[in-house]
This record gives C-alpha cells, sequence and structure tokens, in this order.
C-alpha cells in the first residue's frame, strides 16, 4: 500500500478508534473527571497527529523545483535509493542523468535499464565509475568533467554496526571517508558551476541515525551527523544564490546495503530498529523526490520521520511557517515521549546484558 494512502487508512483507524472509546467510557458510566481527562488527552492526542497530515500533505500550486530538463548527478547511484531516484528522474524527464558508483559492469547494467524507460530522443543517460572515498582532487577533477549539474543526489554510503569495543578504528575512518566525505568532496566540485549560474539544487542522504543515537550505531551515526551539520552550514552559504539544499532522514530501508548490514547486526541493534518498521525503497524514493520539488531542508518519512523531525529541528530552516509552529507546539511534548522511550531502551539493554 502507498505511504499517503497507508497515511489516511491510519487517520480512519483513530476516528474508529476515538469513537469507540467515547461510547466505551459511557457504557461504563466511568466517573466524570476521570472520563473528561482520557478525553482531553485523545483529542490532544488527534490534534498532533492531524498537525502532521496537514503539514504533510500540503502541495505548493506550482512546483519550486522542475525537473524537466534538468541535469542530474547521484551517486550511489548503481543500487538502492539511489537507483530509485535515477529511476524517477528518466520518468521526470530530465534531460541528463549521470549515477556514480564503484563497480562499473553494475553502473553500465542499470545505464542499460535506465536507458529502456527514456521517453525523449533528448535524454542522456550516462555514469562514471569512481571510488569517492579516494582522494578530493582525483574525484573533483573526474566530476568537473560531467560539465553544468542542476541537481546533485549525495546517496554513497554504507553501514557497519557493531558495539564500539568491538569495532576497529579503520571501521569509522572509512565511514566517515564514505558516508561524509564523499558528498564534501562530490559538492564543492559541482558548487562553483551552480554559484555562476544562481541556480541548483543539492540533496544529502542523512539517517534516523543522524537525528538520535541508537545502539550499535557509534561509526554510522557519527557520520550521519557530520553530513547533518554539513547541510544546515551549506544551507546558509548557497541561499544568497538561490541553491537549495535538502537533508533526508530515511528509516530502515529494504536495499542491499540493508541486507548486508542485517548481516552483522548486533540483536539490540536490530530490536530498537525493528520498533520503526521496514520501509519499501519506492516509497522513500517517491517522497524524496517530492521533497526535492517542494525544495524542502528537512525531508522526513511518515509520521515517525515527521515526529522527529520536529524533535530534532533545533535551529535547523524551517520548511514553512506553519511547520516552525508546529514543530515548536510538538517539540516540548515529543521531548517528553522521547525520554520514554529512551528509558524502555535502556531496560531492553540492561536486561539483554543481565542475561549474558
Amino acid at each position: 500500500m502507498a505511504q499517503t494512502q497507508l497515511t489516511f487508512a491510519r487517520v480512519i483507524m483513530h476516528i474508529v478508534a476515538f469513537i469507540f472509546l467515547a461510547g466505551y467510557m459511557l457504557y461504563q458510566k466511568v466517573p466524570l473527571v476521570q472520563g473528561m481527562f482520557m478525553f482531553a488527552v485523545c483529542v490532544f492526542y488527534w490534534l498532533i497527529y492531524l498537525s502532521y497530515v496537514i503539514v504533510n500533505n500540503m502541495k505548493p500550486k506550482t512546483p519550486k523545483f522542475k525537473l524537466a530538463g534538468k541535469r542530474v548527478v547521484i551517486t550511489g547511484g548503481s543500487s538502492g535509493i539511489g537507483f530509485e531516484l535515477a529511476k524517477l528522474c528518466v520518468e521526470a524527464e530530465c534531460s541528463k542523468v549521470v549515477i556514480i558508483a564503484r563497480n562499473e559492469g553494475r553502473l553500465k547494467a542499470k545505464v542499460a535499464e535506465l536507458k529502456e524507460m527514456v521517453s525523449t530522443d533528448d535524454q542522456v543517460i550516462s555514469c562514471l565509475s569512481l571510488d569517492l572515498s579516494s582522494d578530493g582532487a582525483e574525484i573533483a577533477n573526474r566530476m568537473k568533467r560531467l560539465g553544468g549539474v542542476d541537481l546533485l543526489v549525495n546517496c554513497a554510503g554504507y553501514s557497519v554496526p557493531g558495539e564500539f569495543e568491538n569495532l576497529d578504528t579503520n571501521v569509522f575512518e572509512d565511514m566517515i571517508k564514505a558516508n561524509y566525505l564523499s558528498a564534501v568532496h562530490t559538492t564543492h566540485a559541482i558548487v562553483p558551476s551552480m554559484i555562476e549560474k544562481k541556480q541548483g539544487q543539492i540533496v544529502f542522504l542523512s539517517s534516523v541515525g543522524g537525528q538520535l543515537g541508537i545502539y550499535g550505531f557509534t561509526g554510522y551515526s557519527g557520520s550521519k551527523y557530520a553530513i547533518r551539520g554539513f547541510a544546515e552550514v551549506l544551507y546558509h552559504e548557497l541561499r544568497p544564490y538561490d541553491i537549495g539544499v535538502s537533508l533526508a532522514f530515511p528509516p530502515d530501508t529494504k536495499t542491499p546495503g540493508f541486507d548486508k548490514e542485517m548481516e552483522q547486526k548486533p540483536k539490540l541493534c536490530q530490536a530498537i530498529s525493528e520498533q520503526a518498521g521496514l520501509w519499501e525503497v519506492e516509497d522513500v524514493a517517491k517522497i524524496i523526490k517530492d521533497g526535492i520539488v517542494k525544495r524542502k531542508f528537512m525531508i522526513g518519512f511518515g509520521s515517525d520521520g515527521y515526529f522527529m523531525n520536529a524533535l530534532s529541528a533545533g535551529a535547523s530552516p524551517a520548511n514553512s511557517v506553519l511547520e516552525f509552529w508546529v514543530h515548536s507546539f510538538l517539540g516540548p511534548i515529543l521531548r517528553v515521549y522521547m525520554l520514554f522511550l529512551q528509558n524502555m531502551w535502556t531496560n531492553m539493554i540492561d536486561n539483554e546484558l543481565k542475561t549474558n
């Protein structure tokens, strides 16, 4: 089921639950004060959820960033979220789509697949085999040969989960190179031409692990928090040139990278992560595309993602005045809710350690 359909299905479920609760209180003759308190809590919860539905489904009258005719570069574009975004860009009739990854054989196969989707003779689909964790100067030289770029999507990266004491420090350095510095190098190579044209859009993929600490993700979360800090500063530096910056926080997504991650994910890390569910890569890519078109800064996924954005917004740019006020309203409430979650996770960790 599509995420939009799922959202409205949940709204209906909440309404039905609300009606049943009211009927239950009348049937059981709940004391007036207790009934009023329960009713107030339900109304309060309903208003919070309704604010998510309203803000998340608001659409601008005209797209702020039209994909048709744009020249697009996607790192990590041979699989997972990156490749799904490439497909959406081809469908949107972008004039040029370049996918970047290390495996040249896989890249060529994916380019062939994308070319089958081309709807006009003017569309150009190509690839670049490049190790984005290599020397920055080499990356810059090869990126500059691509010519003008209107949209850069930094999808390259991976996760190596594990308890801190069991991970070699080289793992941390490798993830910083792949998840953070790769985006720095590619962005640095492309930004000058965007500034010269005074237009463009740059997208960074952080993670829910870039919004809160999750057991077993010391290396991964560190690199994703770095992406967030980088994107927030870049937003302010590039705004005067009409260059947009978007920062997506995708949840666990069904991709080859996720499958590999699961092979070594600690039991506690898996138990905590499972609470947010597993998303289909097509749904994640569509939400990112929608965020690009609307030139959103923070891009969340579903109600959980929306609430996490509200909780972790801090000094981040707001997507709209309405979103700012909703986040300001929800922030203190969600902070209390997160304390309950943190306590639950702490108990899970303590109980697991006691049994070992």
